[in-house]
């Protein structure tokens, strides 16, 4: 698990590194597929741990965290100073409407 500044310099880094073409999106979603794989099955005898969840358009549903993590990378040329609270702080707020058992709002995600 990572802390917030950490966070921001490993998000930043590649929102750079898209920036000057030295990645593509293709590339940083093949690689994010393959983390999601890699942590799920790390985690997997962890009884608290909750497996993310991954959709391409098959009518499942992409969960929050992952949601928010790509949002970090994609929109993170536009956080001002490349600050993580405001897309933390909303997923956040989504993930407990969720954890209430209500339907979480959306609020202009990054486009996946």
């Amino acid at each position: 698990m990572e802390d917030r500044a950490t966070l921001r310099i490993s998000s930043q880094h590649i929102a750079n590194w898209l920036h000057h073409g030295i990645v593509s999106k293709e590339e940083v979603m093949g690689v994010f597929r393959e983390m999601i794989q890699f942590v799920n099955d790390q985690n997997k005898n962890d009884k608290g741990y909750v497996a993310m969840k991954w959709s391409e358009g098959h009518g499942g549903e992409t969960c929050l965290e992952c949601k928010a993590a790509l949002e970090l990378i994609f929109k993170g040329s536009e956080s001002k100073n490349g600050y993580t609270e405001e897309i933390l702080h909303k997923y956040r707020r989504m993930a407990k409407e969720r954890d209430r058992g209500g339907k979480p709002r959306v609020e202009g995600g990054a486009k996946l």
